[in-house]
Protein backbone atom coordinates (compact mmCIF):
# COMPACT_ATOMS: atom_id res chain seq x y z
CA UNK A 1 0.00 0.00 0.00
CA UNK A 2 1.21 3.52 -0.79
CA UNK A 3 2.18 5.48 2.32
CA UNK A 4 2.72 9.15 3.13
CA UNK A 5 4.24 10.49 6.34
CA UNK A 6 3.12 13.89 7.65
CA UNK A 7 5.47 15.78 9.98
CA UNK A 8 3.75 18.58 11.87
CA UNK A 9 3.34 20.44 15.11
CA UNK A 10 -0.26 19.22 15.57
CA UNK A 11 -2.96 17.67 13.41
CA UNK A 12 -6.75 17.94 13.37
CA UNK A 13 -7.11 15.32 16.09
CA UNK A 14 -4.92 16.82 18.79
CA UNK A 15 -5.74 20.44 17.94
CA UNK A 16 -9.37 21.19 17.11
CA UNK A 17 -9.81 24.67 18.59
CA UNK A 18 -11.42 26.94 15.97
CA UNK A 19 -9.85 24.88 13.18
CA UNK A 20 -6.35 26.32 13.48
CA UNK A 21 -4.84 27.41 10.15
CA UNK A 22 -1.98 24.91 10.12
CA UNK A 23 -4.29 22.05 11.04
CA UNK A 24 -6.81 22.98 8.36
CA UNK A 25 -4.17 22.92 5.62
CA UNK A 26 -2.98 19.51 6.78
CA UNK A 27 -6.56 18.23 6.70
CA UNK A 28 -6.84 19.24 3.05
CA UNK A 29 -3.71 17.24 2.25
CA UNK A 30 -5.19 14.39 4.27
CA UNK A 31 -8.41 14.46 2.24
CA UNK A 32 -6.49 14.24 -1.02
CA UNK A 33 -4.14 11.43 -0.03
CA UNK A 34 -7.00 9.43 1.49
CA UNK A 35 -8.90 9.62 -1.79
CA UNK A 36 -5.75 8.57 -3.64
CA UNK A 37 -5.54 5.40 -1.54
CA UNK A 38 -2.52 6.34 0.59
CA UNK A 39 -2.04 5.15 4.14
CA UNK A 40 -1.42 8.34 6.11
CA UNK A 41 0.84 8.40 9.16
CA UNK A 42 1.75 11.30 11.43
CA UNK A 43 4.62 12.38 13.63
CA UNK A 44 3.47 15.37 15.71
CA UNK A 45 4.30 17.00 19.01
CA UNK A 46 2.26 16.09 22.05
CA UNK A 47 -0.58 18.40 23.05
CA UNK A 48 -0.81 18.01 26.82
CA UNK A 49 -4.36 19.39 26.80
CA UNK A 50 -5.69 16.59 24.61
CA UNK A 51 -5.68 12.87 25.32
CA UNK A 52 -6.39 10.61 22.34
CA UNK A 53 -6.60 6.86 22.76
CA UNK A 54 -7.80 5.91 19.28
CA UNK A 55 -6.30 7.90 16.40
CA UNK A 56 -7.90 7.97 12.95
CA UNK A 57 -4.44 7.57 11.45
CA UNK A 58 -1.36 5.88 12.84
CA UNK A 59 0.27 8.67 14.84
CA UNK A 60 3.33 9.19 17.00
CA UNK A 61 3.27 12.04 19.52
CA UNK A 62 6.61 13.44 20.63
CA UNK A 63 6.89 15.39 23.92
CA UNK A 64 8.39 18.86 23.60
CA UNK A 65 11.71 19.39 25.36
CA UNK A 66 11.74 21.75 28.31
CA UNK A 67 13.24 25.23 28.40
CA UNK A 68 15.58 26.58 31.08
CA UNK A 69 14.09 28.90 33.68
CA UNK A 70 17.18 31.10 33.76
CA UNK A 71 16.64 33.71 31.01
CA UNK A 72 20.29 34.14 30.03
CA UNK A 73 20.98 30.41 30.00
CA UNK A 74 17.76 29.77 28.09
CA UNK A 75 18.66 32.35 25.44
CA UNK A 76 21.98 30.60 24.78
CA UNK A 77 20.23 27.23 24.83
CA UNK A 78 17.62 28.32 22.27
CA UNK A 79 20.27 29.81 19.98
CA UNK A 80 22.37 26.64 20.12
CA UNK A 81 19.30 24.54 19.32
CA UNK A 82 18.35 26.83 16.43
CA UNK A 83 21.68 26.52 14.61
CA UNK A 84 21.52 22.70 14.72
CA UNK A 85 17.88 21.59 14.83
CA UNK A 86 15.99 24.75 13.85
CA UNK A 87 13.99 25.17 17.05
CA UNK A 88 12.89 23.38 20.22
CA UNK A 89 10.57 21.16 18.15
CA UNK A 90 13.46 19.97 15.99
CA UNK A 91 15.50 19.28 19.11
CA UNK A 92 12.56 17.34 20.57
CA UNK A 93 12.41 15.19 17.43
CA UNK A 94 16.18 14.66 17.62
CA UNK A 95 16.03 13.57 21.26
CA UNK A 96 13.34 11.04 20.37
CA UNK A 97 14.83 9.78 17.11
CA UNK A 98 15.08 6.20 18.41
CA UNK A 99 11.37 6.26 19.19
CA UNK A 100 10.72 7.67 15.73
CA UNK A 101 12.72 4.92 14.02
CA UNK A 102 10.83 2.30 16.02
CA UNK A 103 7.55 3.87 14.89
CA UNK A 104 8.44 3.86 11.19
CA UNK A 105 7.37 0.72 9.34
CA UNK A 106 8.31 -0.25 5.81
CA UNK A 107 8.73 2.12 2.89
CA UNK A 108 7.20 5.56 2.47
CA UNK A 109 6.38 7.00 -0.93
CA UNK A 110 6.44 10.55 0.36
CA UNK A 111 7.26 12.66 3.42
CA UNK A 112 5.69 16.09 3.92
CA UNK A 113 6.93 18.63 6.47
CA UNK A 114 4.45 21.32 7.50
CA UNK A 115 5.94 24.67 8.49
CA UNK A 116 5.74 26.22 11.04
CA UNK A 117 7.68 25.01 13.06
CA UNK A 118 11.21 24.74 11.67
CA UNK A 119 11.56 21.47 13.56
CA UNK A 120 9.34 19.67 11.05
CA UNK A 121 11.81 20.74 8.35
CA UNK A 122 14.72 19.33 10.34
CA UNK A 123 12.92 16.01 10.76
CA UNK A 124 11.93 15.89 7.09
CA UNK A 125 15.50 16.54 5.99
CA UNK A 126 16.75 13.88 8.39
CA UNK A 127 14.21 11.24 7.33
CA UNK A 128 14.56 11.96 3.63
CA UNK A 129 18.16 10.84 3.88
CA UNK A 130 17.45 7.90 6.18
CA UNK A 131 14.49 6.59 4.18
CA UNK A 132 15.75 7.62 0.74
CA UNK A 133 12.37 8.92 -0.37
CA UNK A 134 10.68 12.02 -1.79
CA UNK A 135 10.32 15.00 0.55
CA UNK A 136 7.92 17.92 0.20
CA UNK A 137 7.66 20.98 2.42
CA UNK A 138 4.45 22.98 2.82
CA UNK A 139 5.00 26.53 4.07
CA UNK A 140 2.14 28.35 5.75
CA UNK A 141 4.18 31.33 6.79
CA UNK A 142 7.15 33.36 5.69
CA UNK A 143 10.38 31.49 6.45
CA UNK A 144 11.43 34.44 8.60
CA UNK A 145 8.56 33.74 11.02
CA UNK A 146 9.87 33.34 14.56
CA UNK A 147 13.29 34.79 13.75
CA UNK A 148 14.16 38.12 15.34
CA UNK A 149 16.68 40.54 13.83
CA UNK A 150 19.55 38.96 15.76
CA UNK A 151 18.83 35.41 14.60
CA UNK A 152 17.49 36.16 11.12
CA UNK A 153 20.69 35.59 9.13
CA UNK A 154 21.64 32.43 11.00
CA UNK A 155 18.12 31.06 10.82
CA UNK A 156 17.69 31.74 7.11
CA UNK A 157 21.06 30.16 6.33
CA UNK A 158 19.97 27.08 8.27
CA UNK A 159 16.72 26.92 6.31
CA UNK A 160 18.51 27.41 2.99
CA UNK A 161 20.79 24.47 3.74
CA UNK A 162 17.99 22.16 4.89
CA UNK A 163 15.53 23.04 2.13
CA UNK A 164 18.14 22.53 -0.59
CA UNK A 165 17.30 18.80 -0.46
CA UNK A 166 13.52 19.23 -0.62
CA UNK A 167 11.98 17.80 -3.79
CA UNK A 168 9.15 20.34 -3.75
CA UNK A 169 8.34 23.42 -1.67
CA UNK A 170 4.75 24.66 -1.66
CA UNK A 171 3.74 28.04 -0.24
CA UNK A 172 0.31 29.45 0.66
CA UNK A 173 1.14 32.96 -0.51
CA UNK A 174 2.50 34.23 -3.83
CA UNK A 175 4.14 37.16 -2.05
CA UNK A 176 5.84 34.93 0.52
CA UNK A 177 6.83 32.46 -2.20
CA UNK A 178 8.68 35.20 -4.09
CA UNK A 179 10.27 36.55 -0.92
CA UNK A 180 11.43 33.16 0.34
CA UNK A 181 12.63 32.03 -3.08
CA UNK A 182 15.04 34.96 -3.05
CA UNK A 183 16.23 34.00 0.43
CA UNK A 184 16.91 30.31 -0.16
CA UNK A 185 17.66 30.45 -3.91
CA UNK A 186 15.35 27.54 -4.67
CA UNK A 187 12.16 27.21 -6.68
CA UNK A 188 8.96 27.57 -4.65
CA UNK A 189 5.48 26.99 -6.07
CA UNK A 190 2.39 28.34 -4.38
CA UNK A 191 -1.16 27.29 -3.83
CA UNK A 192 -3.27 29.47 -1.60
CA UNK A 193 -5.22 28.15 1.34
CA UNK A 194 -8.21 26.59 -0.31
CA UNK A 195 -11.85 27.17 0.48
CA UNK A 196 -12.83 24.12 2.55
CA UNK A 197 -15.61 21.70 1.78
CA UNK A 198 -18.27 22.16 4.43
CA UNK A 199 -19.64 19.34 6.59
CA UNK A 200 -23.21 19.95 5.42
CA UNK A 201 -24.65 17.51 7.93
CA UNK A 202 -23.75 19.90 10.75
CA UNK A 203 -26.38 22.48 9.96
CA UNK A 204 -28.42 24.54 7.56
CA UNK A 205 -26.15 26.80 5.52
CA UNK A 206 -28.87 29.01 4.09
CA UNK A 207 -28.95 32.73 4.87
CA UNK A 208 -30.34 33.77 8.24
CA UNK A 209 -32.25 36.99 8.80
CA UNK A 210 -31.53 37.93 12.38
CA UNK A 211 -32.75 41.03 14.14
CA UNK A 212 -30.44 42.64 14.94
CA UNK A 213 -28.20 41.26 12.19
CA UNK A 214 -25.31 39.15 13.47
CA UNK A 215 -21.70 39.79 12.49
CA UNK A 216 -19.36 37.04 13.63
CA UNK A 217 -15.67 37.61 14.14
CA UNK A 218 -13.53 34.57 14.92
CA UNK A 219 -9.89 34.79 15.75
CA UNK A 220 -7.20 37.38 16.24
CA UNK A 221 -3.73 36.54 17.54
CA UNK A 222 -1.95 39.68 16.31
CA UNK A 223 -3.84 42.57 17.85
CA UNK A 224 -1.22 45.13 16.84
CA UNK A 225 -1.58 44.12 13.17
CA UNK A 226 -5.34 43.44 13.19
CA UNK A 227 -6.82 46.11 15.42
CA UNK A 228 -10.64 46.19 15.57
CA UNK A 229 -10.78 49.75 16.95
CA UNK A 230 -11.94 51.04 13.55
CA UNK A 231 -15.23 49.19 14.15
CA UNK A 232 -16.16 51.05 17.33
CA UNK A 233 -17.99 54.06 15.90
CA UNK A 234 -19.72 52.28 12.98
CA UNK A 235 -21.06 49.50 15.21
CA UNK A 236 -22.14 52.02 17.83
CA UNK A 237 -24.00 54.02 15.19
CA UNK A 238 -25.75 50.85 13.97
CA UNK A 239 -26.24 49.33 17.44
CA UNK A 240 -29.98 48.78 16.97
CA UNK A 241 -29.48 46.93 13.70
CA UNK A 242 -26.12 45.16 14.01
CA UNK A 243 -24.63 42.98 16.76
CA UNK A 244 -21.07 41.63 16.88
CA UNK A 245 -20.31 38.09 18.05
CA UNK A 246 -16.72 37.29 18.97
CA UNK A 247 -15.22 33.80 19.12
CA UNK A 248 -11.62 33.69 20.24
CA UNK A 249 -9.08 34.18 22.97
CA UNK A 250 -9.91 35.98 26.20
CA UNK A 251 -7.32 38.75 25.75
CA UNK A 252 -9.01 40.04 22.59
CA UNK A 253 -12.45 39.61 24.15
CA UNK A 254 -11.39 41.91 26.98
CA UNK A 255 -10.24 44.56 24.51
CA UNK A 256 -13.47 44.33 22.52
CA UNK A 257 -15.56 44.56 25.69
CA UNK A 258 -14.09 48.01 26.38
CA UNK A 259 -15.21 49.38 23.01
CA UNK A 260 -18.81 49.98 24.13
CA UNK A 261 -20.37 48.17 21.17
CA UNK A 262 -23.20 45.60 20.95
CA UNK A 263 -21.21 42.44 21.66
CA UNK A 264 -21.75 38.76 22.45
CA UNK A 265 -18.79 36.71 23.67
CA UNK A 266 -18.75 33.13 22.41
CA UNK A 267 -15.39 32.04 23.84
CA UNK A 268 -13.06 29.68 21.99
CA UNK A 269 -14.99 27.20 19.90
CA UNK A 270 -14.19 23.82 18.44
CA UNK A 271 -14.61 23.17 14.73
CA UNK A 272 -18.24 22.06 14.94
CA UNK A 273 -19.29 24.95 17.17
CA UNK A 274 -17.61 27.50 14.92
CA UNK A 275 -19.31 25.99 11.88
CA UNK A 276 -22.69 26.36 13.54
CA UNK A 277 -22.00 30.00 14.46
CA UNK A 278 -20.80 30.84 10.96
CA UNK A 279 -23.89 29.18 9.53
CA UNK A 280 -26.19 31.24 11.75
CA UNK A 281 -24.48 34.59 11.13
CA UNK A 282 -25.55 37.19 8.59
CA UNK A 283 -22.09 38.67 8.01
CA UNK A 284 -18.61 37.25 8.57
CA UNK A 285 -16.00 39.80 9.64
CA UNK A 286 -12.35 39.59 8.59
CA UNK A 287 -9.76 42.09 9.81
CA UNK A 288 -7.10 42.89 7.22
CA UNK A 289 -3.46 42.67 8.27
CA UNK A 290 -2.32 46.29 8.46
CA UNK A 291 1.23 46.04 9.80
CA UNK A 292 3.68 47.41 7.19
CA UNK A 293 6.35 45.18 5.73
CA UNK A 294 4.30 42.01 5.51
CA UNK A 295 1.49 40.93 3.19
CA UNK A 296 -0.94 38.60 4.94
CA UNK A 297 -4.39 37.20 4.30
CA UNK A 298 -5.83 35.70 7.50
CA UNK A 299 -6.55 32.02 6.87
CA UNK A 300 -10.01 32.52 8.38
CA UNK A 301 -10.90 34.41 5.19
CA UNK A 302 -10.73 31.21 3.13
CA UNK A 303 -12.84 29.39 5.69
CA UNK A 304 -15.40 32.20 5.60
CA UNK A 305 -15.66 31.90 1.81
CA UNK A 306 -17.23 28.47 2.17
CA UNK A 307 -20.40 29.82 3.79
CA UNK A 308 -21.80 31.91 0.95
CA UNK A 309 -22.21 34.83 3.35
CA UNK A 310 -21.21 38.44 2.72
CA UNK A 311 -17.70 38.94 4.10
CA UNK A 312 -16.88 42.33 5.58
CA UNK A 313 -13.14 43.01 5.22
CA UNK A 314 -12.01 45.83 7.50
CA UNK A 315 -8.68 47.61 7.96
CA UNK A 316 -5.71 48.86 5.98
CA UNK A 317 -4.59 46.05 3.70
CA UNK A 318 -0.84 45.90 3.04
CA UNK A 319 -1.38 44.41 -0.41
CA UNK A 320 -2.24 40.74 0.05
CA UNK A 321 -5.98 41.16 -0.45
CA UNK A 322 -5.43 43.36 -3.48
CA UNK A 323 -3.31 40.57 -4.99
CA UNK A 324 -6.05 38.02 -4.30
CA UNK A 325 -8.77 40.27 -5.75
CA UNK A 326 -6.78 40.54 -8.97
CA UNK A 327 -6.13 36.79 -9.10
CA UNK A 328 -9.77 35.87 -8.44
CA UNK A 329 -11.30 38.73 -10.43
CA UNK A 330 -13.16 40.40 -7.57
CA UNK A 331 -13.74 44.14 -6.99
CA UNK A 332 -11.66 45.79 -4.28
CA UNK A 333 -13.89 45.72 -1.19
CA UNK A 334 -11.41 46.71 1.52
CA UNK A 335 -13.21 48.91 4.05
CA UNK A 336 -10.31 50.95 5.39
CA UNK A 337 -12.27 53.83 6.92
CA UNK A 338 -15.23 54.30 9.22
CA UNK A 339 -17.20 55.85 6.36
CA UNK A 340 -16.72 52.77 4.17
CA UNK A 341 -17.71 50.45 7.02
CA UNK A 342 -20.88 52.45 7.63
CA UNK A 343 -21.58 52.43 3.91
CA UNK A 344 -21.20 48.64 3.90
CA UNK A 345 -23.50 48.18 6.91
CA UNK A 346 -26.09 50.54 5.49
CA UNK A 347 -25.92 48.70 2.19
CA UNK A 348 -26.35 45.32 3.88
CA UNK A 349 -29.52 46.47 5.62
CA UNK A 350 -30.85 47.43 2.19
CA UNK A 351 -29.69 44.17 0.52
CA UNK A 352 -26.78 45.88 -1.19
CA UNK A 353 -23.54 43.88 -0.92
CA UNK A 354 -21.34 46.18 -2.98
CA UNK A 355 -18.81 46.67 -0.17
CA UNK A 356 -18.66 42.99 0.77
CA UNK A 357 -16.60 40.12 -0.57
CA UNK A 358 -18.84 37.46 -2.09
CA UNK A 359 -17.40 34.37 -3.77
CA UNK A 360 -20.05 34.42 -6.49
CA UNK A 361 -18.75 37.82 -7.63
CA UNK A 362 -15.35 36.33 -8.56
CA UNK A 363 -14.75 36.27 -12.32
CA UNK A 364 -11.89 33.76 -12.20
CA UNK A 365 -11.47 30.35 -10.51
CA UNK A 366 -10.87 30.41 -6.76
CA UNK A 367 -8.68 28.01 -4.79
CA UNK A 368 -10.94 25.17 -3.67
CA UNK A 369 -10.41 21.54 -2.72
CA UNK A 370 -10.95 20.33 -6.29
CA UNK A 371 -8.26 22.59 -7.72
CA UNK A 372 -5.96 21.76 -4.79
CA UNK A 373 -6.44 18.05 -5.48
CA UNK A 374 -5.57 18.61 -9.12
CA UNK A 375 -2.46 20.56 -8.10
CA UNK A 376 -1.31 17.79 -5.74
CA UNK A 377 -2.07 15.10 -8.31
CA UNK A 378 0.11 16.84 -10.88
CA UNK A 379 2.84 17.23 -8.27
CA UNK A 380 2.76 13.51 -7.51
CA UNK A 381 3.08 12.68 -11.19
CA UNK A 382 6.01 15.04 -11.68
CA UNK A 383 7.87 13.57 -8.68
CA UNK A 384 7.10 9.89 -9.27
Amino acid sequence: MKKVLFLAYHNSENNNVQSTALVRRISQYEDFFSREGFQIEYIVTKNNDVQIDDWNHRTLEIPIAKYYKNKILNKLYVFFIMIIWGDIIGYSFYKNRKTIHTFLEGDYNLIISFFTPRGSIWLGSYLRKKLNTTWWVDLQDSLSEGLDDINLTVGMNWLKKKLAKADQIIHVSPEWATEDKNHIQKEIVYFRHCIPELPHALGNLSSVNNSPAKIIYAGNIHFDAMNPAILANPLTNFHKLIELEYAGIAQIAQILSKMNIPLTMLGQLDKKQLHECYSAADIILILAWNKPGRKVIPSKFYEACAYNKPILIVGNDTGAFQSLFEEWGHPNVINDSEDKIEEALSGFINNNFERFFCVDKCLFPVSDQTSFDRFLSNSLISHS
